[in-house]
């Protein structure tokens, strides 16, 4: 399972997943990942069928997620 579907599994939030990924990979991954942007993420996770069936049934969560995820400034909190 991705890393950012076991975070919300898990109980974690987006912002929690954004700074781990800053801590393991650094900033130049995050951004990176961050700057596909949530539509592009979903558009991924939507055509992986195993892993769209773990994420439909929580899809609005997932979507919330993203969105802390891609707000991350940092600190936890939205930009």
């Amino acid at each position: 399972m991705p890393m950012i579907v076991k975070s919300l599994y898990q109980g974690g939030d987006g912002y929690g997943l954004a700074a781990t990924v800053i801590a393991l990979f650094g900033r130049s991954m995050y951004d990176q990942a961050a700057g596909l942007g949530k539509d592009k993420v979903m558009q991924i996770v939507r055509a992986e069928p195993d892993l769209w069936r773990e994420v439909a049934p929580i899809e609005a969560k997932f979507s919330r997620f993203l969105d802390e995820f891609m707000g991350y400034d940092g600190e936890g909190a939205p930009a």
